[in-house]
């Protein structure tokens, strides 16, 4: 037997208002199906972005930990660059050095006395250590 309700309802439906706001009901059901998904798949991208975030978040750190490898590099570089420029500066003032002691025995190498040659001037040229000014109180000899 049916109950009144179920009789009062099939009465209703048979409604064209009736069957108007059961479509309403169904519509609403789906739309809010709907949007749950949607909220659903809008939240996953949220994830998404986050692990890309995470994964920029770490690209980002190995490069400046590179970055800051590569500088530490340069600078070692340059260190060794500058003593090698300070080494550079030397040897020059020691070729020019030389040079000018080489200018002041020219002279004395046209001497007549090839003994005060052999003797003095070029123990002084050949020798890193002596200087041409310390014998030159030889060369009263």
């Amino acid at each position: 037997m049916r109950s009144i309700s179920e009789a009062s309802e099939d009465k209703q439906s048979d409604h064209p208002y009736d069957q108007f706001l059961a479509g309403q009901k169904k519509w609403k059901v789906e739309w809010k199906s709907n949007r749950e998904a949607k909220k659903a798949q809008s939240t996953t991208p949220t994830s998404t972005s986050a692990v890309n975030r995470l994964q920029e978040d770490s690209a980002v750190t190995l490069l400046r930990q590179q970055l800051m490898a590569k500088m530490e590099e340069c600078r070692r570089l340059m260190h060794r660059l500058d003593a090698i420029e300070e080494v550079n500066v030397k040897i020059l003032r020691s070729q020019t050095q030389m040079q000018e002691n080489f200018v002041k025995v020219i002279p004395f190498l046209n001497v007549g006395d090839r003994s005060f040659c052999l003797r003095v001037v070029l123990p002084t040229i050949c020798s890193p250590t002596s200087r041409v000014d310390s014998p030159a109180s030889d060369m009263s000899v």
